[in-house]
């Protein structure tokens, strides 16, 4: 990835923490790793919003 974009994907990540499309790379597989399922954590985030 370019810096441009590296740099635009963290700043819109602090500015929105919360969207899964700013989340740094590779978030999604460490998730999967983690809580066996991303699909209860995706949801779980939306009810928080």
């Amino acid at each position: 990835m370019e810096d441009w974009a590296e740099s635009y994907r963290a700043e819109c990540h602090r500015l929105f923490p919360y969207t899964l499309a700013f989340m740094p790379v590779g978030y999604e597989e460490n998730t999967k790793i983690a809580n066996g399922d991303v699909s209860t954590e995706t949801e779980e985030l939306a009810n928080d919003m």
